[in-house]
């Protein structure tokens, strides 16, 4: 979730090549918003996301 996820921004972006792509699921949609913003500002870009029963899924995108 959110608190976890944010926590491994610095893990997942040092285990992730530049261009390379981080799919993330169980995400609740209230988090959803604020989640993207964080990646936002480390250069992930947001390529999909889904959203169903008031959870989401993302796929970001590591810029180059």
């Amino acid at each position: 979730r959110y608190p976890s996820l944010t926590q491994l921004r610095s893990q997942l972006i040092s285990l992730t090549a530049a261009g390379g792509v981080l799919v993330i699921s169980g995400i609740r949609n209230i988090e959803l918003k604020d989640l993207l913003q964080y990646y936002a500002e480390k250069q992930w870009v947001c390529r999909w996301r889904q959203t169903e029963a008031g959870w989401a899924g993302v796929v970001l995108q590591r810029a180059e």
